[in-house]
């Protein structure tokens, strides 16, 4: 509890609240209907909003993250990583609204990741070394604005469209290169504790990365098998 505190400060605050303000302005500016006329109604549109943020946020923090590899290297600044902790309060705050607005439940595992990325970007504020990894996880959103545009353009009836088709290539080379095959080596990378051990508490925050990355590995690997199986069903209808 102590670190996801941490990660809760006037700047990642008010990155959540510029979130939402954006979003909001998105949802005033959408398309009402479908090219084909069906209409857009309030549901569709609110999530729609909510995914343009998100992929402008992916957008942002992996170009931020490879800017400072390519540039500068070391620990990532701790603003940028307070702006990443703003943007997981807004979607936390989105994610216990949704069911509000679209009916079921609460979806447990979205809402364990956010807290736990919230403890983590907590943490990261406080240990140096830690942010001298950060970047290199942060390059996985290089594929968030690809999966959001695939689901506008799917929205858009747009699903099997040639842009359909280059975006879903982009996105899944992204994916690939960044979300399969970038963690584990990433992992190897920063397999030794000994420049972590520098800091007070390095060994567990040493160790509590090495698991968080086995596991971020794992969820990446299931979450690739499910976007393939569903891009395949989408062309199978085109």
């Amino acid at each position: 509890m102590a670190s996801i505190l941490d990660a809760v400060d006037p700047l990642s605050l008010s990155w959540a609240a510029g979130c939402a303000a954006l979003s909001g302005a998105f949802y005033c500016v959408l398309p009402r209907s479908a090219p084909s006329g069906k209409p857009l109604g309030f549901e569709p549109r609110f999530e729609w909003c909510v995914r343009c943020v998100e992929g402008l946020q992916g957008a942002y923090i992996a170009a931020a993250a490879a800017r400072h590899l390519a540039t500068a290297g070391g620990p990532l600044a701790a603003p940028v990583v307070r702006t990443m902790a703003g943007y997981l309060l807004f979607d936390t705050a989105y994610e216990l609204v949704a069911p509000l607005v679209k009916g079921g439940a609460w979806d447990a595992g979205f809402l364990a990741h956010h807290l736990v990325g919230l403890a983590a970007h907590g943490l990261a504020t406080r240990h140096a070394v830690l942010r001298t990894a950060t970047p290199y996880v942060y390059l996985a959103e290089a594929s968030t604005p690809f999966l959001h545009a695939s689901w506008m353009l799917d929205k858009l009836e747009r699903a099997g469209s040639p842009l359909f088709l280059a975006n879903g290539v982009a996105g899944a080379l992204c994916y690939v290169a960044f979300r399969v095959a970038l963690p584990p080596l990433t992992l190897w990378r920063f397999r030794d504790a000994a420049p972590w051990l520098a800091e007070p508490g390095g060994a567990g925050v040493h160790a509590a990365f090495q698991w968080s990355m086995v596991v971020f590995i794992g969820l990446n690997l299931f979450w690739f098998r499910k976007l393939v199986r569903m891009v395949s069903s989408k062309l199978k209808k085109t």
